[in-house]
């Protein structure tokens, strides 16, 4: 997970031999763990490296942790999926991730291709828990009120995603200089929001037309470059209306935009 972090990526510039240190250290544990603790029938992983210690169950928080540090092969992610999850509907099978909306289990789904389940799995879960006039949220143990008060971070997986997923603007460097846009249009029709930046910000407002297109309204205070995620069809039926500080970059000419129209 730390290996994971933007900040690593920050230092590693003038901190190389530290981070060439954890680099291999790190692949050093992921060879002892995969040596000791894969099954070799199901790809999945033990919690456990000591035999007497192992059963016949496998830990779903174990295994994501595999996944998501890249020690689990990635062609394994169908058999860790079914495990504990079910496709549709979308339920975690034995309540096995907490919160429901975990930040990195959400991260991991969206990079696995399972946008569309995760953004169902949220909406599911936060349809249980908002009530219907805005007085709080509905405690996930005892069904009561509990106030506007959110805790234990389950609010930060539904933010990231509707920036990410729903608003579209997703960062392509470290230095946040270029950007993506790939906008939820298959979730929602329209979406409005401020993307804070290292150092400024982007107003990002998208409408869905009669036809399928898109309007699209993109203001930087900053000088910043966006590539539209989209087909060129797509892009046949989008306007663009961008401030002097946006340049708008072409996407390739085979991309392949997966939205359902």
């Amino acid at each position: 997970f730390l290996l994971s972090a933007s900040d690593v990526y920050r230092v590693s510039g003038s901190r190389s031999g530290e981070a060439g240190h954890c680099l291999v250290m790190a692949e050093k544990i992921a060879r002892q763990v995969r040596k000791f603790c894969k099954d070799p029938e199901t790809g999945l992983f033990y919690s456990w490296a000591d035999k007497d210690r192992k059963d016949s169950s496998f830990d779903c928080f174990c295994n994501f942790c595999a996944m998501y540090g890249g020690i689990m092969d990635p062609a394994d992610f169908e058999t860790f999926f079914f495990r504990f999850f079910n496709y549709n509907p979308q339920v975690d099978k034995f309540d096995s991730m907490t919160p429901y909306s975990s930040f990195l289990f959400t991260e991991m789904m969206f990079a696995c291709g399972q946008r569309r389940w995760i953004y169902r799995y949220l909406k599911d879960y936060w349809s249980k828990r908002l009530t219907a006039d805005d007085s709080g949220w509905i405690s996930e143990n005892t069904g009561t009120v509990n106030g506007n008060q959110f805790s234990n971070g389950m609010v930060i997986s539904p933010n990231v995603f509707l920036v990410k997923e729903i608003l579209g603007l997703r960062s392509g460097d470290s230095g946040q200089n270029t950007m993506f846009f790939h906008p939820g249009v298959d979730f929602v029709d329209s979406a409005e929001g401020i993307v804070p930046l290292n150092n400024g910000r982007i107003f990002v407002k998208w409408t869905r037309t009669e036809d399928g297109g898109l309007e699209v309204v993109l203001d930087s205070n900053i000088p910043v470059a966006i590539m539209p995620e989209m087909s060129g069809d797509r892009l046949k039926r989008t306007s663009f209306q961008v401030s002097d500080q946006v340049t708008l970059l072409k996407p390739p000419a085979d991309f392949d935009d997966d939205a359902d129209w």
